[in-house]
C-alpha cells in the first residue's frame, strides 16, 4: 500500500468508516447482548450508510482524488495547522475551508462519528432488556464459635399456586462435622435447632440452611432440643443439660447429672424435664437450671418425657413406663413392658402410647396406668425403638423389622404396614395427611397417612435414624452422611 495514498487519498474515509462499523459492532453487542440477533441486524443495516459516507468522501467532500488534489501550501510554523484566512485570501478572522490531507482527515472523522452515533444510539435503546445475571450472594460469615458451612443453600418459602395448592419449595442440604444417629431437629421461629455427634448444637435458617450460630458442647449431642421463651434446652453426653440463648447460642446455664443425657428435654410450666443415663428423671428450673426434684428409676433413662394433665411420663431401661407428679416428682403409677423403653411416650385423648424393645406397642390409661391394648409389631425384627406419633385416630410407629405401622388408636388393630429396606428407628412425624420417617436403608419416606401408599422417598448417603421435623413446607431430618436435609414435603426434593 502506498503510504502517501493512505495519508492523503481515499483511505482515511474508508478506514474510519470500517472502524466505525467495528466499533459499532462492539457497542451494540455489548449493549444489546448476544442473546438476540438485534445487534447483528442493527449493524448490517448500517452498511449502506457506510458506503454512502465513503462515496461522499470520494466525491470530494472528504479527501479529493490524487488527480485533483492541489499541492498543499507549506505551513509557516512548526505545526501542520491551516493557513490563516488573511494569507489565503479569505475573510478576516475566519479560517478557510481545509484542503489536502486535513480536509480528508476531518471528513473521515465526521464520517466515523456519524457511523458510531448511528450504531450506538439505537443500541442504547429504548426498550426493556433482560437484567444481567448476578452470582448469588455469599452466605453471611458464621457467628463466633461457628464452624459448619452450608453445603448448599437455596432460599424459598411455600407460596400458594393458582389452584391454592402450595408450590414446590426450595430445599437445602447442610454439611456438618459428624453423624446424626438419633439426633433430631426441632423448628421454632423460622430456625432449625439440632445437635450432632461432632459435639455441636447448631441454629440454621429454616428457609436457606445458613448457619445462625453454633455452640460446642462437651461431647456428643444426640438429644433433641426443646425451645421455649427464647432459650434452647438440650442434653449432652458430657452428663449435662444445657440452656442456650436461642438468638446467639450463648450459654445461660448447664446442670450436671450423673450420666449421658440422651433424653430430649421437655419444657412445661417453667420447668425443664430430662432423663439421664444415671437412671433419674430431672426437673430443673427453666430460668436458672436449679434442680426442683429428681426421680430415680431402676436403669438408664434415654426416653424423652411427655407432660400432660399435671403428670410427666417417661420410659426407662428397667422395662417400665412411669407417671410422676409434674410438680413434686412423686410416683403416680408405672406400667411394665418386656424390655427397655428407649423412645419417648406420647399422650393423646387420655391414653398413653409407648413402644418397647420387646417389639410391642402399649396403650395405657393416662390417669391410672390401666392397660387398653397391646400390639406386637417388631418382636422378630429387633424391637421397637421408634417413638410413636398419634394423629387422626391412628398410631404410627417404626419397627426394627423394617416396617412402618399404622394402628387404630382405640383398638390397636393394624390399618396398614409399609415395608422399607432396613430397621426403622426414626420416630415418624405426621403433617398434612402424610407420615414421614427415616430408615436404615438410607432413605426418608413420605407415606399416605390413611393408606400407607408411598408418596415419595429420598435417598441420603447413610442410615437415617433421626426423627423428622415438618414445618414451612419442608421435612428436616439428619443422616449419618453428616448432612442435615431440608426436603420439599410435597416432592422430597432437596
Amino acid at each position: 500500500m502506498d503510504p502517501k495514498r493512505w495519508r492523503g487519498g481515499r483511505w482515511p474515509a474508508a478506514g474510519l468508516a470500517l472502524f466505525a462499523v467495528v466499533a459499532g459492532l462492539g457497542l451494540v453487542l455489548g449493549t444489546r447482548g448476544l442473546e438476540t440477533a438485534a445487534g447483528l441486524a442493527q449493524l448490517i443495516s448500517l452498511l449502506p450508510l457506510a458506503a454512502a459516507v465513503i462515496a461522499w468522501a470520494r466525491a470530494g467532500h472528504g479527501a479529493p482524488a490524487r488527480t485533483t488534489v492541489p499541492t498543499p501550501v507549506p505551513p509557516s510554523g512548526p505545526h501542520d495547522d491551516p493557513v490563516p484566512a488573511e494569507t489565503a485570501g479569505g475573510l478576516p478572522g475566519r479560517l478557510s475551508p481545509p484542503s489536502g490531507p486535513h480536509r480528508g482527515r476531518r471528513a473521515s472523522l465526521l464520517a466515523g462519528a456519524v457511523l458510531i452515533a448511528a450504531a450506538v444510539l439505537p443500541a442504547a435503546d429504548l426498550g426493556p432488556r433482560p437484567l444481567p445475571r448476578r452470582a448469588a450472594p455469599a452466605p453471611a460469615p458464621p457467628a463466633p464459635g461457628s464452624s459448619a458451612t452450608p453445603l448448599r443453600a437455596s432460599p424459598g418459602t411455600p407460596s400458594p399456586g393458582p389452584s391454592g395448592t402450595p408450590r414446590r419449595v426450595a430445599g437445602w442440604v447442610h454439611k456438618t462435622g459428624g453423624v446424626f444417629r438419633q439426633a433430631s431437629p426441632v423448628v421454632a421461629g423460622g430456625v432449625v435447632y439440632v445437635g450432632g455427634y461432632d459435639g455441636m448444637v447448631r441454629a440454621l435458617d429454616a428457609a436457606t440452611g445458613e448457619e445462625r450460630w453454633s455452640h460446642r458442647a462437651g461431647d456428643v449431642v444426640e438429644s433433641r432440643p426443646a425451645v421455649a421463651g427464647g432459650v434452647v434446652y438440650v442434653g449432652c453426653y458430657d452428663d449435662k443439660v444445657y440452656a442456650l440463648d436461642a438468638a446467639d447460642g450463648m450459654e445461660r446455664w448447664a446442670h450436671p447429672t450423673g450420666g449421658d443425657v440422651v433424653s430430649g428435654p421437655v419444657v412445661a410450666g417453667g420447668v425443664v424435664y430430662a432423663g439421664s443415663a444415671d437412671g433419674k428423671l430431672y426437673a430443673l428450673d427453666a430460668a436458672d437450671g436449679k434442680e426442683r426434684w429428681a426421680f430415680p428409676t431402676g436403669d438408664a433413662v434415654y426416653s424423652s418425657p411427655a407432660v400432660a394433665g399435671g403428670l410427666v411420663y417417661v420410659g426407662s431401661n428397667d422395662d417400665k413406663v412411669y407417671a410422676l407428679d409434674a410438680a413434686t416428682g412423686a410416683q403416680r403409677w408405672f406400667g411394665s413392658t418386656g424390655n427397655d423403653v428407649v423412645s419417648g411416650p406420647v399422650v393423646a385423648d387420655g391414653v398413653l402410647y409407648a413402644a418397647s424393645h420387646d417389639g410391642v406397642v402399649y396403650a395405657l390409661d393416662a390417669v391410672t396406668g390401666g392397660p387398653r391394648w397391646r400390639h406386637e409389631v417388631g418382636a422378630a425384627g429387633g424391637g421397637v425403638d421408634s417413638g410413636p406419633a398419634v394423629a387422626g385416630g391412628l398410631v404410627y410407629v417404626g419397627s426394627g423389622d423394617g416396617r412402618v405401622y399404622a394402628l387404630d388408636a382405640a383398638t390397636g388393630d393394624e390399618r396398614w404396614i409399609h415395608p422399607t429396606g432396613g430397621p426403622v428407628v426414626s420416630g415418624p412425624a405426621v403433617a398434612g395427611g402424610v407420615v414421614y420417617a427415616g430408615s436404615d436403608d438410607y432413605k426418608v419416606y413420605a407415606l399416605d397417612a390413611a393408606t400407607g401408599e408411598e408418596r415419595w422417598s429420598h435417598r441420603t448417603g447413610d442410615i437415617v435414624r433421626s426423627s423428622p421435623a415438618v414445618a414451612l413446607g419442608r421435612v428436616y431430618v439428619g443422616s449419618d452422611d453428616f448432612n442435615l436435609y431440608a426436603l420439599d414435603a410435597a416432592t422430597g426434593r432437596p
